[in-house]
């Protein structure tokens, strides 16, 4: 028997293409078929199956963009394989996509405080075109000589970036947002930090004698976990 001929590749501003062939002569109109397709760079094949009708026309989606393909179809009959078409490579459109973003962790995490002990949360973007990343705490962009948080980023490859942000210490109950930017948008995700307690604790506590009592000084905690609103002092008699 023989081979489909691919005709035409369009290239669609998601990423997508539509398939335009001819049909093999000795099949019928309404045939099942399989395309097969990979990235130029991977050696293993993608395919899917579908059913062929008058306008000899296939979409294929879940595309990279701005990537560089090659396909071939054949008609599938389940007991006997037709022959393959020869391979056609295509380009797919360069249309910027949202980036892809996650977070290490992802969901809400709670410790005890520890002033010794470092916190960091991890951003890990796909993006093409390459993009911006910038981290908020709180909803307030970090600047890059901020005294507690230290932002880390690094390149993979053109489409894989990392970026960490570091928490000195365990001392802050803070909501964590990374935003990645390219030309179609920018976009968020955001974890929470939950820190038990009020901080470190006081410091240079001093007690001095005054007539009809006594005076309690100290230093406020070096690394306060939100604003203190309230101070509790415990006396204890001792005879």
């Amino acid at each position: 028997s023989t081979s489909p001929l691919i005709q035409s590749v369009k290239a669609l501003v998601n990423s997508s293409v539509i398939l335009e062939f001819l049909p093999a002569e000795d099949v019928d109109l309404v045939s099942n078929y399989t395309v097969e397709y990979r990235d130029v760079t991977e050696t293993g094949w993608n395919h899917f199956d579908f059913e062929s009708d008058a306008s000899n026309r296939v979409l294929l989606t879940g595309l990279e963009p701005n990537r560089t393909y090659e396909a071939r179809l054949f008609v599938n009959g389940h007991v006997i394989r037709g022959h393959r078409s020869r391979l056609v490579t295509f380009t797919t459109n360069n249309t910027a996509q949202l980036p892809k973003i996650s977070l290490d962790p992802e969901t809400e995490v709670v410790f005890d405080p520890d002033i010794l002990v470092p916190l960091e949360v991890r951003c890990d973007v796909i993006s093409s075109p390459p993009i911006k990343i910038f981290w908020l705490v709180n909803g307030q962009r970090i600047q890059p000589d901020h005294a507690f948080y230290t932002v880390t980023t690094s390149t993979h490859d053109g489409q894989n970036l990392s970026s960490s942000l570091r928490m000195k210490s365990r001392t802050r109950s803070d909501n964590l947002t990374c935003v990645a930017v390219n030309p179609a948008g920018q976009i968020a995700r955001s974890v929470s930090v939950q820190i038990r307690g009020p901080g470190s604790p006081p410091s240079s506590v001093t007690l001095q004698s005054e007539r009809g009592g006594y005076t309690v000084s100290w230093l406020p905690p070096s690394h306060p976990n939100g604003n203190i609103t309230v101070t509790l002092l415990w006396i204890r008699n001792e005879y």
